[in-house]
């Protein structure tokens, strides 16, 4: 007889298991942005559940503490010899409810692996829209563009202008937040903040995997839309790129984002096909 399913609260003294069933199982959900799965689970600041057949570690899921009443799932797993569909069911039953006790009112999925998707609608999950790949190989850029946005290097002393300008240019659960953004800027192969009248008012981060750069993270103030501000950062980063030898760039957006399809465009982005779903839960507390 197959024994019961039993949820616990993650412990440190789970990590071990928990790693090994996310590096070898094949029901397997990671969302981690810039962060290994070790590094995420050892912050201490997440909603972490394990679920148990006996003394063996059957599957766990893991939520993001709430950023303006939105959460992601960010890991999700499922050891191989199992049934998915009841450990995901009672892993989410847990998460949700403890989510719920902290504000949440929005959780999303990034549906970076297919099998997550036959589940979903099953926990109340609704298809938002895609995420969208755009890649550049181009090796000419347009004229650089006239403003009076100045662009430079991004420090840590920025961090908190770089906060405030990504909370007020993206909606939940698009936000990030500050330790999130720190681990993108320690990370990053470039980052910059544009500069107008004498306040941050845009910033890129980008990252570099030998010659292909990736485009992590571009935002501006919405009170500055028509200043030319991402064109400005972005002109400066592929121009740097192009200097570096790196000639192919790729850069994910919302699909429903038009004025950033049309950004991206004017610098010979191309959408790539390589789209992943996002489907979204709304709750009325």
């Amino acid at each position: 007889m197959q024994q019961t399913i039993h949820i616990t609260l993650y412990e440190r003294q789970h990590r071990n298991e928990l790693l090994n069933l996310s590096y070898y199982s094949h029901w397997t959900h990671k969302h981690l942005d810039w962060y290994k799965t070790g590094q995420w689970i050892d912050r201490d600041d997440g909603i972490i559940y394990l679920a148990w057949q006996g003394e063996i570690l059957v599957g766990y899921i893991a939520l993001s503490l709430p950023l303006h009443g939105a959460s992601w799932v960010r890991l999700l797993g499922i050891r191989d010899n199992c049934v998915p569909r009841p450990i995901v069911k009672q892993l989410w039953t847990a998460a949700e409810a403890h989510g719920l006790r902290l504000g949440v009112n929005r959780f999303a999925i990034l549906m970076v692996t297919h099998w997550l998707a036959a589940y979903v609608g099953d926990l109340g999950f609704d298809y938002l829209e895609d995420i969208v790949t755009l890649n550049r190989s181009s090796h000419v850029l347009p004229p650089e563009p006239t403003s009076p946005v100045k662009i430079y290097s991004a420090n840590s002393d920025d961090l908190p202008d770089i906060v405030r300008v990504d909370h007020l240019a993206f909606r939940p659960p698009w936000q990030m937040t500050q330790q999130d953004l720190w681990q993108a800027f320690r990370i990053s192969a470039s980052a910059t903040v544009a500069i107008l009248d004498d306040e941050v008012v845009g910033y890129q981060i980008s990252t570099r995997n030998r010659a292909l750069g990736h485009l992590a993270r571009l935002a501006v103030m919405p009170n500055r839309q028509g200043k030319r501000v991402g064109s400005m950062l972005l002109y400066e980063l592929l121009s740097k790129f192009d200097r570096r030898g790196i000639k192919s760039v790729t850069v994910n957006t919302q699909i429903s984002n038009e004025s950033s399809h049309r950004l991206y465009s004017h610098y010979g982005f191309q959408h790539n096909g390589f789209d992943l779903a996002v489907w979204q839960k709304d709750i009325e507390l």
